[in-house]
């Protein structure tokens, strides 16, 4: 099973950052559960423009990942 998770807030000092990454680096330690994080930091902001070229690789990235889940955790502020 692969669980990725998403942080809502952007700061380093996250606390929800924080108790995301404990949260999945404890479940993969304590099962066969494999965990990745999605950094919604490097998602640039949206300009349909842009899209229309393609979306950006990290987005893209992104996306393949959601796809690949079998499972999302959220963490937001």
């Amino acid at each position: 099973m692969i669980i990725s998770g998403i942080c809502g807030s952007l700061r380093n000092e996250s606390w929800n950052k924080l108790l995301l990454e404990i949260f999945l680096e404890k479940i993969s330690k304590n099962s066969d559960f494999k965990t990745d994080i999605i950094d919604v930091s490097k998602f640039p902001l949206y300009n349909a423009d842009i899209e229309a070229k393609g979306l950006p690789e990290s987005v893209l990235s992104a996306k393949e990942k959601v796809a690949n889940s079998d499972l999302i955790i959220f963490a937001s502020p």
